[in-house]
């Protein structure tokens, strides 16, 4: 979630470049950044299904820890020689490489590689088997909209489509999504804010051209 009112950091300027990038290569990865303080999040994935472990400031990939699946970072922050990898047993690495896709993972690769892009499309987060995780945000990058999904079919509850984050584990317990995003940042969009989302997702550049920042 790009926070109003903040500059962006690195993690959300490399992930507002990558949605709306028409260009798409074999590994290219989309960061997922921290919701409260921007940074990257220790665990990252490619559009091939490979993890790994990046550092939270810079995004610097640990080529060491790449692999099939997901990868436990848990330890690189306190010690960027030694990161814990989880480990698999033979048979469920050569299930995990052999298995059909899940429908999440294969919307997840279609719209990886689409060169087409809407406002308001949303790219699937999986979990590590294959599932939708409960909370999807579309790539709205003024007012970004998340919401729950079901877990198998990744169909979306538009009740629960709020500015921010929203609370699934309360939706699917029959209790109303909790926002995590304060009142104010509900406001119309400023015209700093409408131009610069205007040239974020305008397909044509040009020489001189420059984002607005801003407070």
């Amino acid at each position: 979630m790009l926070a109003s009112g903040t500059h962006h950091t690195t993690c959300e300027q490399q992930r507002m470049a990558r949605l709306i990038s028409m260009v798409v290569w074999q590994g290219m990865w989309i960061p997922k950044c921290d919701p409260i303080d921007g940074s990257f999040m220790p665990e990252q994935c490619d559009n091939m299904n490979q993890c790994f472990c990046v550092d939270k400031e810079t995004g610097t990939v640990d080529e060491s820890t790449k692999m099939l699946g997901h990868v436990d970072c848990s330890s690189s922050s306190s010690s960027s020689d030694e990161v814990k990898v989880v480990e698999r047993e033979e048979q469920t690495a050569i299930e995990t490489t052999t298995r059909a896709q899940t429908k999440c993972e294969q919307m997840r690769a279609i719209r990886m590689i689409s060169f087409v892009i809407w406002k308001g499309m949303w790219t699937p987060n999986c979990d590590a088997e294959g599932k939708f995780l409960p909370e999807q945000c579309d790539n709205t990058l003024i007012e970004e909209h998340c919401f729950c999904v079901d877990a198998i079919t990744g169909e979306v509850d538009e009740s629960t489509k709020m500015l921010g984050h929203v609370d699934c584990i309360a939706s699917t317990s029959n209790d109303a999504p909790v926002s995590k995003i304060a009142v104010e940042t509900k406001r119309s969009a400023t015209l700093c804010q409408k131009m610069k989302s205007e040239r974020m997702t305008s397909p044509t550049i040009w020489k001189g051209m420059w984002f607005p920042n801003f407070i």
